[in-house]
């Protein structure tokens, strides 16, 4: 599992530092692992917030899953980090409540545009890729094999014997490929 240092209510501009552990399970696996500490920046759950916010409403859970899936599951913010900065947000006038198709959801106000205006479009890419080695190149990687996870765990569920078996067989022979790929040379970078 791996060490996550953040602001509480991440950095929306208060609270206490601490640390918590990744969730076991299909989550934890992927760049960050073996107990390395990844610092989330200060201020990146504010900034996040008003650039989801700046595409359209959003809810808290809404605001939480798509941070997840735009990080290639690497941050999935707490709900106890997302709202309590909602409701900062709020109280700066930077957003405000309003009802969408029957649901509750958060939209910017005036004030909001423009403190989001001059945002960069991913204020979490950089934090987050640049905390381990070539993470632009490696997060299909872990994507897909995250997604190889998931597939594997309905799998273990649905199969029946001789699928299971089968697939088995399968991931060995996967294994075996990825460690003759990389016994394989490597031509010298171009100059």
């Amino acid at each position: 599992m791996r060490d996550i240092t953040i602001d509480d209510h991440d950095s929306c501009g208060r609270g206490a530092r601490h640390s918590r552990r990744a969730r076991p399970g299909l989550g934890g696996f992927g760049p960050g692992e073996h107990g390395r500490r990844r610092r989330i920046r200060r201020g990146m759950l504010r900034d996040s917030i008003l650039v989801l916010l700046r595409e359209g409403p959003h809810n808290g859970y809404q605001i939480i899953v798509q941070l997840a899936e735009l990080t290639g599951g690497e941050w999935e913010p707490s709900p106890g980090g997302v709202y309590p900065c909602l409701a900062q947000l709020g109280d700066e006038g930077l957003i405000e409540p309003t009802r969408v198709d029957g649901q509750a959801v958060y939209q910017l106000t005036d004030a909001g545009r423009e403190a989001a205006a001059d945002l960069p479009e991913q204020p979490w890419a950089e934090t987050l890729l640049g905390q381990h080695r070539d993470g632009a190149a490696t997060r299909p990687l872990w994507t897909e094999f995250r997604q190889l996870a998931r597939t594997l765990r309905l799998a273990v569920e649905q199969a029946t014997p001789d699928q299971l078996a089968t697939l088995t067989q399968e991931v060995a022979a996967l294994r075996r490929r990825v460690f003759a790929l990389m016994a394989e040379p490597t031509p010298p970078p171009a100059q």
